[in-house]
């Protein structure tokens, strides 16, 4: 079991319905399910791309595998049709046809998950909390109020609750613990900790250490948690980060669930990713010591309930079609005849609506896409399926085996580009058309950092350009969309910052428009 976030953990997310022409879509907004809502269901890991942006907003261009995608999409709500399935994980698809930038065919599956679960009301078991705090050199800014951002996380915690504090620093050491959240001497030890600025930092050790811990539960059915302060450091012990991971991997398996929050300066994010894509609890960015306590008081005011165990989604394309690439989980596996995700656990949390964007852009959005390849030659007709998703998992809360079955249907022939330069939808809500705009966004982003990255300055600087009709027309109509907003606005920045550092290094640059980008023009 975990606990987290105030907003959704959402690797995958929802959509049901298909878009039929132009540069492709799909829709439905409703949120209503059987307790009056339905909330997205998902598997942890990456909020939001914090890291990403505090780079290009310090005028840099970030590696390309700094844009992660599951952060990202986290990054959008994406409003999901009722859960009204009735079992605790509803299965939804959607699809998407359209023309590439090349006029090749583009058409596009996107599979999400979400459930009428209410994780309020259900009971909710003592929490062990442990905050294991890097008290590097690095985090020194991080930790300069660290009473005051830790401050609200141990308000919203309860009596029967219990907290440790674990330095990690040169050597790791449990501060205190596991005592009552209205200790006096947290305070003490949270303060101390803000005059640490240790030269290397014992990550290994640490999450040894904050792990023994969490796994002294106040009762039998307690939930053991830890949120981890990290620069991504490890300096001194066991340095490797298989090594680490796997340790953080072990820790999940025996109900540890574990959320990193990672800063400071000269911030390498690998590592913290890689333990927040285990699953198990959330990973954050924190630019400042004020963002930290924005981030640990989303920590502390919701828990994450688990709903599904074992939890095993398979797409198989029909005949006619064969898979190519998938986004949203770095843990999925494809072939041309398969796309599977395995996870431990799918978890509830509670972001709804596509535009519940307040409170800051952390968690929400994101979905599960499957890229798949039309044989025009094939035999198969319009209105035919195009691929199944079959789930099977253990009802978390009854213990009982499920397993369902779901089919989209194509409008046109497999291969087949849509009649006109405009998207008609079947079910035209811009809520839903939003998800494949996003993905858009997030393939235009990674396709400029990876050119770039590979001294391709005419062509980084060119996808973006190309990206710049399709944006301008889909936010002048009723998709217009915040998070899209948002993106492009991003996308900008990242140019200027790529001539910029061009034009350093190689003089002027003429943009180059690459066509064969691999996303599908969404309006032209």
């Amino acid at each position: 079991m975990s606990w987290h976030d105030t907003r959704t953990l959402l690797a995958l997310c929802a959509a049901a319905s298909v878009a039929a022409t132009g540069c492709a879509n799909s829709g439905d907004a409703t949120t209503e399910g059987r307790n009056g809502r339905s909330l997205g269901v998902g598997q942890g890991g990456a909020q939001d791309i914090g890291y990403f942006r505090s780079i290009v907003s310090a005028g840099g261009v970030p590696r390309p595998d700094t844009l992660d995608p599951v952060g990202f999409f986290a990054e959008h709500a994406v409003d999901l049709p009722p859960a009204d399935c009735g079992e605790v994980v509803c299965v939804h698809s959607s699809l998407a046809i359209a023309q590439r930038f090349d006029g090749a065919n583009w058409t596009m599956g996107f599979v999400g998950l979400n459930t009428s679960v209410d994780p309020a009301s259900l009971p909710r078991p003592p929490v062990h909390l442990v905050l294991a705090i890097d008290t590097s050199a690095a985090t020194s800014t991080l930790r300069t109020n660290l009473m005051e951002s830790v401050r609200t996380m141990l308000a919203t915690l309860r009596p029967e609750d219990r907290v440790s504090i674990v330095r990690v620093g040169a050597v790791a050491d449990r501060m205190i613990g596991p005592v009552g959240p209205a200790d006096r001497a947290l305070a003490t030890i949270l303060t101390s900790l803000t005059t640490f600025n240790d030269d290397g930092v014992a990550l290994y050790d640490g999450l040894a250490v904050a792990g023994e811990a969490a796994l002294e539960r106040p009762s039998t059915d307690a939930l053991s948690h830890v949120t981890l302060l990290s620069s991504g450091a490890a300096s001194r012990g066991i340095t490797s980060t298989d090594r680490i991971v796997a340790l953080a991997e072990q820790l999940a398996a025996e109900g540890v669930s574990i959320s990193v929050v990672g800063g400071g300066a000269q911030f390498d994010d690998r590592i913290p990713l890689a333990i927040g894509e285990i699953g198990s609890g959330a990973y954050y960015f924190a630019e400042s010591s004020e963002d930290l306590s924005d981030i640990l008081d989303l920590e502390g005011r919701t828990h994450l309930v688990p709903i599904a165990t074992d939890f095993v989604l398979r797409v198989t394309p029909a005949p006619g079609y064969h898979i190519g690439r998938v986004y949203g989980a770095r843990r999925m596996t494809a072939s041309d005849t398969e796309a599977r995700l395995e996870s431990p656990v799918l978890l509830v949390g509670q972001r709804e609506g596509a535009t519940d964007v307040d409170r800051g852009r952390r968690g929400g959005g994101g979905g599960l896409f499957i890229e798949l390849y039309g044989d025009a030659t094939s035999s198969l007709g319009a209105d035919q399926n195009a691929f199944t998703v079959e789930v099977t998992y253990t009802n978390a809360l009854s213990g009982e085996p499920v397993s369902s079955t779901v089919e989209r249907r194509n409008p046109l022939p497999p291969g087949i580009n849509p009649p006109t330069q405009m998207a008609q939808l079947t079910d035209p809500v811009p809520t839903r058309a939003k998800a494949f705009m996003m993905l858009n966004m997030f393939l235009a982003l990674r396709a400029a950092t990876q050119l770039y990255d590979e001294e391709d300055c005419a062509r980084s600087l060119g996808v973006i350009d190309m990206m710049s009709g399709s944006v301008e027309l889909w936010q002048g109509t009723e998709f217009a969309d915040p998070d899209i907003a948002a993106d492009w606005e991003l996308m900008l920045d990242l140019r200027d910052n790529i001539r910029t550092q061009c034009e350093a290094t190689f003089g002027s640059v003429t943009p180059v428009e690459p066509r064969s980008f691999p996303g599908g023009c969404m309006m032209s």
